[in-house]
Parts: C-alpha cells; structure tokens; sequence
C-alpha cells in the first residue's frame, strides 16, 4: 500500500520540536516499516524527514519524495542527515498534492502533526479523493478536526500507529 505522509515538513517548525510528536512519528515509521508500505512524503523536512529516516532505518524500502517547485533546493525542506529519498519527483508545481497529474500516486493518507498546510491537506485526501486518512492524536490540528463534523467521519484518529494503519488497510 503507497501511503501519503502529511504533516510538519520544515525543519524549524516548532511541531518538530516537540518530544511527544517525534515519539508518535518514529512508532508510525517502525510499524510502516514492519507492514512494508511504501511512503510518500511532500519533501523530505521536518516531522515527514524524521518518518522517513525512522522508516529507512527500521527496513523500510520505498521512499519517494513529492517536491513542489523550488523545494527540492530549500534546506530547510531537506533531511537534516542526508539521506536520499529512494525516488524523488520534483513537481515543477507549487503544491502538487492537488494537480491532477499527482493523485494517483497514493492509496490513503497519514497525518502527522502540523499546521494550517497540514490541515488543508487532510481535507483534499478525506473530503476531494474520498481516501482514508489516519490522524495521529496529536498537534494543533487535534483542536480543529474533531469539530469540523463532515471531516471528522472520513478521519480515523488515534495515538497509537497499528491502530490507524489497521484503519487504512481495512479501506482498501
């Protein structure tokens, strides 16, 4: 199953700082890892950086990284170590998780921490692609979801990562 990560994906973003989020992301990568899933991260920054080494370090064995334009030469959008996505596709787009051109790279979605950019992108992939999307219990956006009650019935929430990815499975 390809997977979509959504969530922090700048390395100086304040979600990324936080212990409780780096924990909840390094289980969502083990356990992506162990289920052998294949990631999709918008950039290779931040919270989604962290999956994705977590992912590659627990035996994880297919990473692409979506860049929209001009990201792929923005630092602080890079893995902080270096590692290499195992495809990268730069996008050439601003925000290539809505062009057409993209949406069929991916079969669900997992929200890590995040914002404003991360909220947006959890209601294209649940209410636009009608896709599953497992929403770590976690982060600014745990105060707007559950009110918003059209999301909040195509968004499975939970902390904990065999939980939501045993949501995802079950949709397909």
């Amino acid at each position: 199953m390809k997977l979509l990560i959504l969530g922090s994906d700048r390395n100086n973003d304040f979600e990324c700082q936080r212990r409780e989020n780096i924990m909840l992301t390094e289980e969502v990568a083990m356990e992506l890892a162990h289920r052998k899933h294949s990631i999709i991260t918008l950039g290779s920054g931040g919270l989604q950086g962290t999956l994705a080494e977590i992912y590659k370090r627990s035996g994880g064995t297919d990473w692409t990284a979506l860049y929209a334009q001009g990201e792929e030469q923005d630092s602080n959008a890079r893995l902080k170590s270096g590692r290499a996505p195992d495809h990268e596709i730069l996008s050439g787009v601003p925000y290539p998780i809505v062009d057409p051109n993209y949406s069929g790279l991916y079969e669900g979605a997992v929200a890590l921490a995040g914002r404003s950019k991360t909220l947006g992108d959890i209601i294209y992939v649940a209410l636009r692609k009608e896709q599953g999307v497992f929403q770590l219990k976690t982060g600014n956006n745990m105060e707007l979801l559950p009110k918003m009650s059209d999301l909040y019935l195509k968004v499975y929430f939970s902390s904990r990562a065999s939980c939501g990815l045993n949501f995802l499975e079950g949709k397909l």
